[in-house]
């Protein structure tokens, strides 16, 4: 037959159930939690990471927008500095302007064949006037409003010390 338990070995009893309870209930219910909590946290390091790569750029946003306003605002300066193709009285005028402000002379304007560069017109010009004048000439064609490109020049002295400028340009177009 079986004997009463006494105190102390019911208190044993209890204390291993009450155990064996608390393993069952950390092996079951607290380790899943744990291992899905180490989870989280990785995943929330990784999202922090990429939060703070999203407001790097997202304080750079306003930086680039007025880098693509000032990018938008120099193409359009330079499409104005390139007139269309039948327009090309534009460079013409301008350069008679320059002559006229550097007392010259333009002896000839002669508008050439498209260039050897795509959308370019070879054009050549002579201009005569002192040396001086001269100097101040090809200094005033660097404010020309327009794109162009000095391919080649020359320059010769004539009785009275004056002096005959020829220039062969590129003129930049479009169609």
């Amino acid at each position: 037959m079986m004997r009463k338990l006494n105190k102390r070995e019911m208190v044993l009893l209890s204390i291993f159930f009450g155990l064996l309870l608390i393993t069952l209930f950390v092996n079951s219910w607290l380790t899943p939690y744990l291992d899905k909590r180490d989870e989280l946290l990785i995943e929330r390091e990784n999202l922090q990471m990429q939060w703070e790569k999203i407001s790097i750029y997202k304080d750079q946003e306003a930086g680039i927008q007025k880098s693509i306003a000032r990018l938008e605002e120099e193409a359009k300066q330079m499409k104005e500095m390139v007139p269309n193709r039948q327009l090309s009285h534009k460079y013409w005028d301008s350069i008679l302007q320059k002559a006229k402000a550097s007392n010259v002379d333009v002896l000839t304007i002669q508008e050439g064949e498209i260039g050897s560069e795509a959308k370019t017109m070879t054009a050549s010009l002579s201009i005569q006037g002192t040396f001086d004048a001269t100097l101040k000439f090809i200094d005033n064609l660097k404010t020309m409003p327009y794109l162009y490109a000095v391919k080649e020049g020359s320059l010769t002295e004539v009785d009275g010390g004056d002096f005959i400028t020829s220039l062969t340009l590129d003129f930049y177009f479009t169609d």
